[in-house]
């Protein structure tokens, strides 16, 4: 048997992402902290700044002359977000062996085209001089420090290859095996609200394994029904027979990670409730584990980064 489908998928703005950059939006609120409150009957009490309740919306001129404390660190939605989608499509080739077994071969794929995701925005953009300390007055949009921008640039594409071999009951024995062959690329893994790109200035540039990516999966199901004792009556034949063993192992291949630094190297400035997303340099070719180190403290050579 021969079967193949395509199907193309439109992914709207989400209600979730609109919230998101409402719900962060440098006008949105006044955060007041007070240690040690004098009472909780007034806790304003020994607060130096003003009392806000009773509340009293602000009249026009009000708002007219308002001036937010800079840097303002906001986030923001492209308003010329364009819908996203998303094509699959898949060709398989299936065949009966016997009468209680079969094979098939597929072929699996997606790609995804301007998905939305989180990117910085107003990074500081890197001169002589540069320091951990400037970083403000380096960005493109003056007085305007982190900016959250959420934008239509992940692109992502699946290719994988599944093989499966199936054996209905015979003799008391249930077998399916299944093997996949596959590579995940994409730009950026995270959810919405977290900025793991590390160019900042054009996100592209991270476009490589996904952080689920698994080049190799195998999985095998056992299932034997134990022959049944017909010479046991009762409870005994209740107790022993009717019973089945089963078995699932599975193997696959690890997982690509990333070794960050863990400080702004680049002089970019931290993004909001993502901190810094600098890899680490490479100092040595060397980067397996040394002859003798333990695998599940050491899996690879901490000296060469």
């Amino acid at each position: 048997m021969v079967r193949g489908a395509y199907g193309i998928f439109y992914r709207p703005a989400r209600l979730n992402l609109q919230r998101f950059s409402g719900n962060t939006a440098a006008f949105r609120g006044v955060t007041t902290n007070i240690s040690n409150p004098a009472s909780f009957g007034n806790p304003y009490a020994s607060f130096a700044g003003p009392n806000p309740f009773p509340w009293t919306a602000p009249t026009a001129a009000d708002l007219a002359s308002h001036k937010f404390v800079r840097p303002v660190v906001t986030s923001a939605l492209d308003p010329a977000t364009r819908t996203s989608y998303v094509q699959q499509w898949n060709f398989t080739v299936e065949r009966q062996l016997r009468r209680d077994t079969g094979v098939s071969l597929s072929y699996v794929g997606n790609r995804m085209v301007k998905g939305l995701s989180s990117s910085e925005g107003n990074p500081g953009i890197y001169r002589p001089g540069a320091t951990a300390g400037n970083v403000d007055s380096r960005r493109p949009y003056s007085g305007i420090g982190a900016l959250k921008c959420v934008f239509p640039f992940q692109n992502s594409s699946y290719h994988g290859l599944q093989a499966a071999f199936k054996k209905q009951t015979a003799n008391g024995l249930t077998m399916i095996a299944n093997y996949t062959y596959a590579k995940c690329m994409d730009d950026n893994s995270q959810t919405i609200g977290t900025v793991s790109v590390t160019h900042k200035l054009d996100a592209n540039l991270d476009y490589a394994r996904c952080d689920f990516d698994v080049t190799h999966y195998v999985n095998l199901s056992l299932v034997y029904d134990i022959p049944r004792l017909t010479v046991l009556r009762g409870i005994a034949g209740h107790l022993v027979n009717d019973w089945s063993l089963t078995s699932i192992p599975s193997r696959q291949s690890g997982m690509p990670f990333s070794v960050l630094s863990g400080r702004d190297n680049a002089f970019s400035g931290p993004t909001t409730n993502s901190g810094n997303n600098d890899l680490a340099d490479q100092v040595t070719s060397q980067s397996g584990r040394p002859a003798g180190a333990n695998a599940l403290t050491q899996y690879f050579n901490t000296s060469g980064v």
